[in-house]
This record gives structure tokens, sequence and C-alpha cells, in this order.
């Protein structure tokens, strides 16, 4: 069974993109972006961006072209 952060891990992975709101209610995560410099500092190349107009950031790995 996997643990929390190797869901999100594996999420991310799948070229997901996550927002704190989708991470809470599809992976029970109440700190995403403290598991995401947790993988950036692990290597994974994950980039951040605010949303427009709201008051949170969206994550995720760029796709390969």
């Amino acid at each position: 069974m996997a643990t929390k952060k190797q869901e999100l891990r594996n999420a991310f992975l799948r070229y997901e993109v996550l927002t704190p709101l989708v991470a809470l209610n599809k992976y029970r995560c109440l700190s995403l972006s403290q598991r995401c410099g947790e993988f950036i500092k692990e290597g994974l190349p994950i980039k951040s961006e605010k949303v427009e107009g709201q008051p949170y950031h969206r994550y995720y790995i760029e796709q390969p072209k």
C-alpha cells in the first residue's frame, strides 16, 4: 500500500496538475506546498504557478514534447 507521499509523487509522474484543494480531496493531503518542496529537493522537476484571481498555486511536471 502506497503512502500519501508516494501517491502524490505518482500523480505528478502521471502529469497530473494539482492544487491544494485537489490534493486534499483526492489524496487527503493538507500540505501540498510542503510536499512539493520535498519533491523538488529530491530532484522532481515540479513547477508552480499562481492561479489567476485565486490565493493559491497549481503544481505540475511539464510533459515532454
